[in-house]
């Protein structure tokens, strides 16, 4: 359930994030919003479920603090950028690719089983990844640069996911801290890369505008953030992973009443995340 909750919640903020940063004046002012939102909510969330001093005790914190400066630290700006070229729905179908390389990680990393159905799952998935390559019918302003970068994004999360169950390696952790954590030095890595590259730079004029449009992604970024945690604290790699690509059909579904004319959804698009969907179901029912 926590990790279904998490898809849905990436799936709407995959939908809120591009109309934000259609509004946003600097993408990365919207970068910064969006990362130092999300680390309040955690923050937040993990003070209320209660920490004591050993847990801010650095051996137990490194991993996710390491974790944030890549994802979603570096990789931050290049999924907006995604989402911005490709569109909402199609990187999110796209990155709902990165189950393949959790779960091959897990296997290899983590002795996770492997059996039949995640064989059979895992195939959906890559399968729906090339279905939305391959469509013929996009909207004007798409661009396979979008997927290209979505792509790379996958393989990055795959990696996260393996990751992240590695250093939750039960639910007695506090998951909300680890999420904290990494969203903060995501934030201090995206406020760094603003001030170094001349494209993302911002003035305050730019920031205000820019944080009353991206507050509400933010808020949503936090809370996903917290419930994936919380799900790779109680689930294997090879379970969890597949649940949260259902993302993919949320922003789907999502992005089709939302943004309606400027986000095309066709059948090609829809058999591309009905085969992401099932794949995943199908991991879910026959899991060992």
């Amino acid at each position: 359930m926590l990790a279904l909750a998490s898809g849905l919640l990436l799936g709407l903020l995959s939908v809120t994030t591009r109309v934000g940063i259609r509004q946003a004046p600097s993408i990365g002012a919207a970068g910064l919003v969006l990362n130092g939102t999300s680390f309040l909510v955690a923050a937040v969330v993990a003070g209320v479920r209660g920490v004591s001093a050993e847990d801010f005790a650095l051996s137990g914190l490194w991993p996710f603090l390491l974790m944030g400066v890549c994802i979603p630290g570096f990789t931050q700006i290049a999924w907006l950028w995604a989402v911005d070229k490709a569109g909402p729905s199609r990187t999110q179908t796209v990155i709902a690719t990165s189950p393949l390389v959790a779960a091959l990680l897990a296997v290899g990393l983590l002795s996770e089983p492997w059996n039949a159905a995640l064989i059979g799952g895992t195939i959906l998935v890559v399968a729906g990844g090339i279905a939305l390559v391959w469509e013929r019918r996009r909207p004007v302003d798409f661009s396979l640069v979008g997927v290209a970068i979505a792509l790379t994004l996958a393989v990055m999360l795959g990696m996260r996911d393996t990751g992240v169950r590695w250093a939750l390696p039960d639910a007695t952790t506090n998951s909300a801290l680890g999420a904290a954590a990494t969203l903060l030095t995501a934030t201090i890595t995206v406020v760094v890369l603003a001030s170094v590259l001349p494209r993302w730079r911002y003035s305050l004029a730019q920031f205000l505008p820019t944080a009353a449009v991206m507050a509400a992604p933010g808020v949503l970024m936090g809370a996903q953030y917290v419930l994936f945690f919380e799900a790779f604290a109680r689930g294997r790699v090879t379970l969890v992973a597949p649940l949260l690509s259902t993302h993919a059909l949320w922003s789907v579904v999502i992005a089709a009443v939302v943004l309606r004319g400027a986000e095309v959804v066709n059948r090609r698009l829809v058999l591309a995340t009905t085969l992401i969907v099932g794949g995943a179901a199908l991991v879910t029912a026959f899991r060992s």
